[in-house]
This record gives C-alpha cells, structure tokens and sequence, in this order.
C-alpha cells in the first residue's frame, strides 16, 4: 500500500510540475485501486503546501492553479461524492463493454447546469481511459475548450506506442476520420449540447449526433439544457430529466441504447450562497423574466457604492456577500456606465486575476476592426474581438488567454461573447446586456428583441414566428452572468433595466457606506 500511495503521489507531482512548466518528464505510473488509497491526496496536498512555504515564487499552492484557465481539465481536482459516483459507473460501463462484439453502442448522458463540474468528471474519465490503454477520443465543439484541453494532453504526454495521441477532436473531423469503419472504444463528448442536432452537416448527411454513435461502444454526453444556443442544435421540445432518456432514444433510434444516469446539481463555480446564485440566475429565468429585489435576507451581504476618481459620481452599486469569518466571497455589481466596467476589469487583470469582458450578441460582426467600435463614449472606446490589438494572439485571432492580459492602450477595451466563454470558469465576468434585452414596463418583465441582434439566426422566418429564438436568447444571456467565481459585474445598455437592477440591489437596504474608486 505504501509504495502505492508513493507512486501516485509522484504520478500527481509529475503532473503538478509540467503544469507549471518545471518538468518535461512524461513517464508516469498510475497506480489502480488498494486499500486506504484516500490518504494519498491529502498526502499530496501537504506536500504541495511545503513547497509553497519554501518558495511560494516558483511553486503555486493548488488554489492558485485553480486561477489558471487549464486547471479547468486538471486531474488535481477534487471530486463531490456524486462526481465520484457518475465517474465511477462510466468507467465500469466502458470496462464491461471491453472484448464485447456486434453489441448496441451504449450512450450515457449526465446533465447538469453551469458550474457543476461536467467539464472536471469529463476531463477525469478521459485522462483515467487513456492510462488504462484504453482507446478513447475526446470530442469538443468549443475551440477554446479544446485549447485547454489540449494543453492539457501536453502535460499528461498523451502517447501510444511512442506515438503522440491525437484525442481532443471536433465532432465534425471525427465523423469524417471514422466514416471507414474504424471503431473507438469510447467517444466523450464534453459540452454535448453543441452537437448539432438535426441533419445539418451538408457534406455527411447525418446530425453530428447521431454520427457519433456509428462507431464507437460507448458515447458519454455531458450536457446542460439550459445551454442550447443555436437552432441547429435545439431540440424540438424542451429537454428535461424526466423526457432526456426517451427523446434521445427516440431520435436516436434502436441501434444504440440510452441511459440518463444524473443530473449535477451542486454548485462548484459560483463561490456564494445559493441564494445570491438563485437571483442571478432568475435574470433570464425560463418563464417570464423579473427583476426582483436581492433577499438581504442575513448578516452576510451588504450594499455599497463606488465612486469616481474624485469621489463625486457613483459608478456602480455593490452586493457584497462575506463567509462566517467575515472574508469577502462573493460581489455583485451594477455599473452606472460602461467604461467604468471595462476599467475595473482591466484593473483586475493587472493584478493577475483571470476576468474578462463579454457581452451579448447584440454587434454586427462587421464591427470588429481598429475604426469601427460598438460603443463610445469620449475617448473610450469598445471594440469587437478580433480587432487585431494585442489582445488578439499572434495570429490575429482574439482568444481567451490574450484576452485575460491586460491592455496597453487603458481608453480602448475589446469584448467576447458567449462563443468565447462557454464551458469557462472566470475570476470575475464583466457582462454587458445589449440592445436585444429590454424592460417592458406594461408586463413588468424583461424582453428580447429579435431586430437587435446580430446573430445569423435571426434572419429565419422559422424562428422568428417559433418560440425558440427567446428560449437561445435567455440561455445565452444564462451563461454569460453564471461564469464569475468570485463576482458578477454588470452594465445594461437599455435605462429602464439598468435602473431595474440599480434598484433590485438596494432597494431592501439601506447603508450610507461607500467605497471610493
């Protein structure tokens, strides 16, 4: 047991340190199951912390990794109970259908809302398989994503006979690759409700879904309902947990067999109560769309403001949510203006705190060069991403790591959009609601707008005289406010639903603090 727990702990280490770029050793030696394997992680927990002591420059403690967007897909993660548990059965699943011929492809699902730790349960059984030897792809529709979690495969040295595995594929090339006949054992599918659902892949004549269940033995989806964006990969009917395991079956089809095994419903992003967690989320909420006053229901949340430069202008109102030891958790953020916002993104950004600005779907596209911003005011300036500024990578293409450097130009600041950030975890979200998303007064509710925005969708007759479009406008608007661990700040541009949320964080409570800026 010993000597087990001993090499596990040097496997972690290996990991640990090409993380940080100290080592390029990618000989590793995972051991399997044995008695009192839980002491090894907390083992290796201790060690890293004395590292840390001896010198904090050179070796970051874990939580400071947890800061870096590839941490995302780390095997250093903890898991809850529950992510134990679905893990586990997938595993066993694809062992059991090892050696097993001319048997129906098994299709797992898991679903689970934003944060709830799909992308760490994927990211697991993806680099577990690949260590037993056993053949696995990992399909990602999110170019980001699959950056990440291909830097991840440099560091875990990803190899096969000497040979480097190509493993992270976009669903579209790996339908392509296959089409021949070759079988993988396992296909993973992290942030499934990209998939297009319908037949609209023009050069394979079948849905990306069902392509890649033709050769593979198990097909795990991981998937939230609440992030379908696109009309090519909604679903007629609104999937649920009670109908998910019967509508994909039935599309599908009896060729292969499916079986939902859980829905995530524990909060791993968002470092705040549920309560603030549920009000954040009721902005675009999936029945009619309030804004209701935040529940100062304890000690534990406070209201402030910050102010300009010459502590004359208030520039945003502040919902601090505080732990029991009195550390600050949480803060929610209505701006007053967008520049403001931008500012104190780019501030946190120069203190190495992963945030980045993005905003609803509400540009043209043609806005995103040097001359054309998307919003002024003064000498600020906002612009699209892919403007081709610094922030753009040396190929010219706006990505998320440059777009977490801060900026040398303090008067100029780029956006992304919800393409950018889907399935990322930030230290702060700066979200601007655009011109679609307005206050209707005469229904006291939020409103989309189908002629404000810019997305390619909108031209379709189909969808403008179907209720879908509302629904990929609210989940869009879904993601962008749920990807803040430590805060959510917000600017509207329409008056009525800036002052809406102005008045829904102050209205309960009265403190004549504030906070100068």
């Amino acid at each position: 047991m010993n000597t087990s727990v001993a090499r596990d702990i040097e496997d972690l280490l290996i990991i640990y340190t090409r993380a940080l770029e100290l080592s390029v050793n990618g000989r590793r030696n995972p051991q399997r199951d044995y008695n009192n394997r839980n002491v090894m992680y907390p083992l290796f927990c201790r060690i890293i912390g004395f590292l840390n002591k001896s010198c904090s420059k050179v070796f970051k403690t874990l939580d400071e990794l947890k800061e870096e967007s590839a941490f995302l897909a780390s095997p250093l993660i903890c898991f809850s109970n529950a992510q134990k548990e679905v893990k586990e059965e997938i595993v066993n699943t694809v062992i059991d259908s090892m050696g097993k011929d001319g048997e129906k492809c098994q299709v797992l699902i898991v679903s689970g809302s934003a944060g709830t730790g799909k992308t760490v349960i994927t990211s697991s059984i993806f680099f577990d398989l690949c260590d037993r030897g056993i053949n696995t792809k990992l399909i990602v529709n999110n170019k980001e994503l699959k950056k990440t979690y291909n830097l991840q495969s440099n560091v875990r040295s990803l190899s096969t006979n000497g040979k480097r595995i190509n493993a992270v594929l976009h669903a579209d090339k790996y339908i392509k690759m296959t089409r021949d006949g070759q079988q993988d054992s396992v296909v993973l599918v992290d942030e499934a409700h990209l998939l297009f659902s319908e037949k609209y892949m023009n050069t394979i004549k079948v849905s990306q879904l069902q392509g890649l269940t033709k050769n593979c033995k198990v097909l795990v989806l991981m998937l939230d309902p609440d992030q379908y964006v696109k009309s090519s990969t909604m679903w007629d009917d609104e999937l649920t947990t009670d109908n998910i395991e019967k509508k994909f079956q039935d599309f599908l089809g009896d060729s292969v067999e499916v079986k939902y095994l859980l829905n995530l419903n524990e909060q791993f992003r968002m470092n705040c109560s549920k309560v603030t967690i549920d009000w954040i989320k009721s902005i675009p909420s999936n029945g009619i769309s309030q804004i209701t006053p935040f529940p100062y229901n304890d000690g534990s949340y406070s209201y402030s403001t910050l102010k300009d430069s010459e502590g004359k202008r208030v520039t945003a109102h502040v919902v601090t949510e505080k732990n029991k030891n009195g550390e600050v958790i949480y803060e929610i953020r209505i701006y007053e203006e967008w520049e403001s916002l931008a500012k104190d993104i780019e501030a946190l950004k120069e203190s190495q705190n992963p945030s980045v600005l993005i905003a609803s779907y509400c540009w043209k596209q043609e806005c995103n060069d040097p001359t054309n911003p998307i919003l002024t005011d003064g000498d600020y300036k906002l612009f699209w991403h892919k403007t081709g500024g610094k922030n753009t990578g040396n190929n010219g293409i706006w990505t998320l790591a440059d777009s977490m450097k801060s900026n040398d130009d303090k008067k100029a600041f780029e956006v992304g959009s919800f393409h950018d950030i889907q399935g990322f975890d930030l230290n702060y979200a700066g979200v601007i609601l655009g011109k679609s998303i307005i206050y209707d007064p005469s229904v006291n509710s939020i409103r989309f707008m189908l002629g404000r925005s810019s997305r390619k969708e909108e031209g379709r007759r189909d969808l403008k005289e179907s209720d879908n479009w509302e629904k990929l406008i609210k989940n869009e608007i879904g993601i962008l406010l749920t990807r803040g661990m430590k805060g959510l700040f917000v600017y509207a541009i329409d008056d009525e639903i800036r002052e809406k949320l102005k008045n829904a964080v102050k209205q309960y409570y009265v403190d004549d603090n504030s906070v100068d800026h």
